[in-house]
């Protein structure tokens, strides 16, 4: 064969080759796409836009919740004195504020009531409370949620002190409990409903919820469980000045618990007083003061805040932080040393 037409020959060889390379690709995707009916071909996505690879995460059926709960709160007599003399109405818990504000709920015993007038100087010696409106700052500074009522001095103005603290208190968004019609409050926190309930051995008139009628007790605590998930009760009772409970707090405690109560939280002593477990569920008989002007005694100015932690319904555990009045009214957390060692010790041994 010539050269020049073996050249020609192998020339048009790879103009073929090339041709067959370049749409090769083309001709395959073409067959491809005979193998699927139009309708799907139009569900194809690019890679870019394909689901998410999803990733299952625990659902958390327990939340937690924190209710730190605090003693008797006196803003009369020297307290009073020392807010205005100070010219600081959220003086007395200042320092102790963010232990409350950071829980879920807060929670104490409003000891003296509000009363709109001209004159709140209470002499030293009288036992006939009256606060300014304007010292609630020190309650809604830290964050109070629910205060109970029902103590021997809430009516220490008759009803027009009583009607003064509900009115103050609900302008300032705080809740109370202890009053013998509508006892029960109801707080919800992470999915959680909390009931609370408060009673005093002091009750001296139809106000006031009063702990001496046991039948009450138990339709109000079984009122309080149709409708909540965790019910509370407090109990303003006791032997003033003393570590122990006395039997009127032991029975009242009990018979709270027996008809269904989830825990007990106990004020009026002045005294740190012991803890009980009965029937798996806890009681503690008295938080002592939280602000107070009783700076006689090492006892009277010192206190216990508890922070209680939930795990759903249940009550998981209890921290108990111990607190020292100082200067006639002002309330700080209780540093390391004997004194703090002493109240945990006699805590967990009773």
């Amino acid at each position: 064969m010539p050269r020049l037409k073996l050249i020609k020959l192998w020339s048009l060889i790879t103009v073929c080759l090339i041709t067959l390379a370049v749409f090769w690709p083309f001709i395959k995707l073409k067959d491809d796409l005979k193998i699927f009916p139009r309708e799907i071909i139009t569900e194809i996505k690019p890679a870019n836009h394909l689901a998410p690879t999803i990733i299952e995460k625990p659902i958390n059926v327990d939340p937690e919740n924190i209710l730190v709960f605090g003693g008797d709160i006196m803003l009369s007599r020297t307290v009073n004195a020392q807010i205005e003399k100070f010219h600081d109405y959220t003086w007395p818990l200042k320092d102790v504020a963010d232990l409350f504000s950071e829980g879920d709920l807060a929670i104490a015993n409003l000891e003296s009531p509000f009363l709109i007038t001209k004159n709140y100087s209470v002499l030293t010696g009288s036992f006939s409370f009256k606060a300014n409106p304007k010292s609630a700052a020190t309650l809604t500074e830290a964050g109070f949620d629910v205060l109970s009522l029902a103590n021997n001095h809430m009516l220490n103005q008759g009803v027009a002190g009583l009607k003064d603290t509900e009115n103050i208190l609900q302008s300032a968004g705080i809740s109370y409990t202890g009053r013998a019609q509508e006892n029960l409050v109801v707080k919800e926190s992470h999915g959680i409903k909390f009931g609370f309930l408060a009673y005093t051995y002091a009750a001296d008139s139809t106000s006031i919820a009063n702990m001496l009628n046991s039948l009450r007790l138990k339709n109000d605590i079984k009122e309080a469980k149709d409708k909540t998930d965790v019910v509370i009760v407090m109990m303003h009772a006791g032997t003033e000045y003393t570590s122990a409970p006395n039997r009127q707090q032991i029975d009242f405690a009990h018979q709270a618990i027996d008809s269904g109560a989830d825990l007990v939280i106990g004020s009026h002593p002045h005294w740190i007083q012991s803890v009980e477990k009965y029937l798996g569920k806890t009681i503690i008989y008295s938080l002592g003061n939280l602000v107070f002007d009783q700076m006689w005694s090492p006892e009277t100015s010192i206190g216990l805040v508890a922070k209680t932690y939930f795990k759903g319904k249940e009550l998981d555990r209890i921290e108990y932080i111990p607190v020292e009045i100082k200067n006639y009214g002002q309330t700080e957390i209780m540093p390391d040393g004997v004194e703090k060692s002493r109240i945990l010790k006699f805590l967990n041994g009773s």
